[in-house]
This record gives structure tokens, sequence and C-alpha cells, in this order.
């Protein structure tokens, strides 16, 4: 019998020119399945995700609230490569994104992404928290609407800024 584990997903969806979502996800998971912990990613075209995640299995802990600490999109010296491409796993051009806040790594995943429909290729690269750098490959992770399939996941230390 497998052990089952309750998952509550917060996420915010900030993304260019005043549209944000966020959007909280109460779900019954495979114990194996739930991802517990924080993670912050942003790419090119000002799109920026928080997300916040807890897995339990006492009675009752659907109840529990997760808050989001308040988002800090100041510059920290750092910066990633950027790009996000849908339709694709491969980026093109070397643009560069100027970190913010406590992304302190330069993050690249690719995989599918779903919302609604078939899924579809994608490939991300970025600024993002240390936590990000362990999230799971070949898990569904929901986040505003869309499921994400990691197939590559790589992160490496963010660099000084060549202007800063």
């Amino acid at each position: 019998m497998a052990l089952i584990t309750f998952g509550l997903v917060l996420a915010a969806l900030l993304a260019g020119g005043g549209s944000n979502t966020v959007e909280t996800l109460k779900t019954c998971v495979a114990a194996n399945d739930c991802y517990a912990g924080s993670i912050s990613i942003t790419t090119n075209a000002g799109l920026h995700l928080e997300s916040i995640s807890s897995c339990c299995q006492d009675n009752l802990c659907n109840h529990r609230e997760l808050n989001l600490p308040p988002v800090n999109l100041t510059a920290n010296g750092l910066e990633c490569p950027v790009c996000f491409v849908f339709g694709s796993d491969h980026c093109e051009g070397m643009e560069f994104l100027s970190c913010t806040g406590v992304a302190s790594h330069c993050i690249t995943v690719s995989g599918t992404l779903q919302a609604g429909g078939l899924p579809s290729l994608f490939i991300a690269r970025g600024c993002s928290t240390e936590t990000a750098c362990s999230l799971p490959l070949g898990r569904g992770l929901y986040s505003t609407g869309i499921i994400y399939n990691l197939n590559r996941l790589e992160c490496n230390p963010a660099s000084k800024a060549r202007n800063g």
C-alpha cells in the first residue's frame, strides 16, 4: 500500500506589465511525489515565479496556511544568461539578466509544460534561489495552472554583473 501525503502549494507568478497570479493548490499525492520547499526563478520578459510548498500526513493538515515572503526585485549585483522558449528545448543568443533579491544561482531547465492542452517543449534560463537547483526531474510540478515536467536541470553560482 502506497503512503498518501497531502501537498499544499502556494505560488505567485509575476509577469511584466503588472499581470500577477497567486494560486493555492491543495491535493493528495503519493508521498514520494510531494516536493516541499520554496523556490524563486526569474527569466526574461519580466517572468518571476515564487513558490512555497509543504507536505504533511497529519489529520486535517490541509488547513495549514502558507505565506510567500515579500517579493524582493532589488538588483543584487549578480547576473545570469536568460531565455524562455516555448516549443523548443534550445536557446539561441546570449542575453543576460540582472538577478534580484536572494537569487544567487543561474538555472537552466527544460522539459515539457502543459496548460490544459497537449504537453509542449520548453526551455528556460535565468536567476534562481539555490533551493530551485534541487527541483526533482521526471515528476510533474504544478504552478499557477501549468504542469512542468523537467527532464534537465543545470544550476551554477551566478557571476558578478559585468556592468556592476
